[in-house]
């Protein structure tokens, strides 16, 4: 058994025992100082419980990647070059060198197309609207600092346990096992009816989604630097939308239907939250109520995504009048994570305001978001040719498909 097992089912232990002294009508002294070295013992299991499970998954990508063709594919990333791959689009050529190895490995050969895994990290895709890149004015030499990348949300796509397989042609399928036997204990003799099982296909057809970005010729050319940065954007302007779309995207015309499109979309939409502002027990139950032994076994079986409105309202909510535990730290010492998105939207209810959060229980893979390998890049010097304009414009295909909604819940509770 994993070091991370072992202190899980310590840490289910304590919280057991927990309940069953915090149940009493009255606490002796003994009991009282029990709770006290069993809180302290829980505070550093679920420390150390981080930290195994942290060590094990580290060890376990390490192991994956000295192997060879992880090795060696993460040696090919480092070393390509976005403007070798702009330099092939405006040819129309197959790239060569460390590129044309990244593609032979990708499965890629034609000209104009670019892995994901050469944006390093890889998620698709904005439009942007046509505006040119300026480089601060210059007007004698200057020595130059590192560009400042723009900020981005984390991606919070890994930990709502979604999955991104890579798919080279053709639709994605995911097909579910959606019902099967029951079984039955049959008298002697006595036949046993067949009992049908059903699957889902889940064919998901490909989206289409695009950045663009512009710039100077003049920029380039005084402004150091502006390859890689162009190359880091990218990928982190890519991997925003995507990550938006698949929280949030409302499904309609060219967009995904994320978690929170309750009209048509993945998820219902949530139970009316309380009456009046949320307290504390109310913000614990998110948690309490999924726990039905199939998909959760405890708490630390679930993850919470929030909203900023949902975090800064349960860190005032506290267990008693004069407790130091408040919703905040119940929902990080009791979940299997606990984090803020800016992508999760509050939502406006028709009496008051409501805070809005995603669960997911259980660990088996119940969602997907599969990315076409390839970026295809067109890089356009001749359209803004007389004013000095070039545009560069990636275009990418993705999905996104909640297979099992049983183990994802979107939850809410009002702030006022």
């Amino acid at each position: 058994m994993l070091r991370s097992q072992q202190l899980s089912i310590r840490a289910s232990e304590i919280r057991q025992r927990l309940n069953e002294l915090a149940g009493l009508d009255e606490v002796t002294p003994e009991q009282r100082a029990e709770m006290d070295n069993l809180v302290s013992e829980l505070a550093t299991v679920e420390t150390q419980y981080r930290a195994a499970a942290t060590a094990e998954s580290e060890a376990a990508e390490a192991r994956s990647e000295a192997s060879g063709e992880g090795a060696e594919h993460r040696a090919l990333v480092r070393d390509v070059r976005l403007g070798r791959y702009l330099s092939a689009a405006v040819e129309s050529r197959a790239v060569d060198g460390r590129e044309g190895e990244l593609n032979a490995a990708s499965g890629l050969g034609a000209a104009g197309i670019m892995p994901w895994a050469a944006l390093d990290p890889g998620e698709p895709a904005e439009a942007r609207a046509d505006a040119a890149t300026d480089a601060p004015a210059m007007g004698r030499p200057t020595m130059q600092d590192a560009i400042l990348a723009r900020v981005f949300a984390r991606s919070a796509t890994t930990f709502l346990r979604v999955d991104t397989p890579s798919v080279p042609v053709g639709a994605a399928s995911y097909p579910v096992f959606a019902s099967g036997a029951a079984g039955a204990f049959a008298a002697k003799g006595v036949a046993q009816d067949a009992e049908a099982a059903t699957f889902e296909a889940n064919i998901l057809a490909p989206h289409r989604l695009t950045i663009r970005y512009l710039w100077q010729v003049e920029s380039a050319a005084i402004l150091a630097g502006m390859e890689a940065a162009l190359r880091e954007d990218m990928g982190m302007a890519l991997a925003d939308r995507l990550d938006r779309q698949i929280i949030n995207g409302d499904g309609t015309g060219a967009n995904l239907s994320g978690f929170l499109d309750s009209v048509g979309g993945p998820l219902d939409a949530p139970a009316a939250a309380t009456a009046a502002a949320a307290k504390f027990d109310d913000v614990s139950a998110t948690l309490r109520d999924q726990v039905d032994g199939l998909y959760a076994e405890d708490e630390s079986s679930l993850r919470l995504l929030v909203g900023p409105d949902w975090y800064k309202l349960a860190g005032t909510l506290y267990r008693a009048t004069e407790g130091d535990v408040s919703a905040n730290d119940y929902l990080r010492a009791r979940a299997g994570g606990y984090r803020v998105s800016a992508h999760v939207p509050d939502v406006d209810a028709t009496a008051r305001k409501n805070a809005s959060g995603i669960t997911v229980r259980g660990m088996a893979r119940a969602a997907v978001a599969p990315i076409w390998e390839g970026i295809r890049l067109i890089r356009d010097e001749i359209s803004g040719a007389a004013k000095g304009e070039v545009a560069l414009t990636a275009i990418s295909l993705v999905s996104f498909s909640v297979l099992r909604k049983a183990q994802y819940r979107w939850v809410r509770i009002a702030t006022a």
